[in-house]
């Protein structure tokens, strides 16, 4: 438990060997409070950013559910959107349709750099280096 001392004017907390003045606490969660709100203000001025960016339709196939779930969540800069894995077209800003076609196209090399290494019978070399797997 914390003693407190008063000294002058100022009041202090006693939590073990240190003294914490209570005016400097106040100081300090005023800042942090301060530097709080200014993010925050800058995030959602950020958000009419983007929310007044050039639409871009996306659409993403139901088959990628399988590695973002029935909504793929995209977030950029602090400011997120999600985009439902259906099959429909939707209207997104243009940053944030390059994230999420940047995402379908890595999905995509990904399942072919499967399908090439599944492919046995074409999977053989005469010469070692001779096959290009990537």
């Amino acid at each position: 438990m914390a003693k407190r001392e008063v000294v002058g004017e100022e009041v202090y907390e006693v939590v073990g060997d240190q003294d914490v003045s209570t005016s400097d606490f106040q100081r300090a969660t005023h800042r942090v409070n301060s530097d709080v709100a200014v993010r925050d203000a800058r995030r959602k001025a950020l958000g009419r950013t983007y929310a007044a960016e050039e639409k871009v339709s996306v659409m993403i196939a139901p088959m990628y559910a399988a590695h973002f779930g029935r909504i793929m969540h995209v977030s950029i800069n602090g400011v997120s959107i999600s985009v439902p894995c259906d099959g429909k077209p939707y209207n997104v800003p243009k940053t944030f349709a390059a994230e999420v076609q940047g995402r379908l196209r890595a999905i995509n090399e990904q399942q072919a750099k499967a399908k090439r290494f599944s492919d046995i019978s074409r999977n053989y070399e005469r010469a070692p280096g001779e096959l290009a797997l990537y």
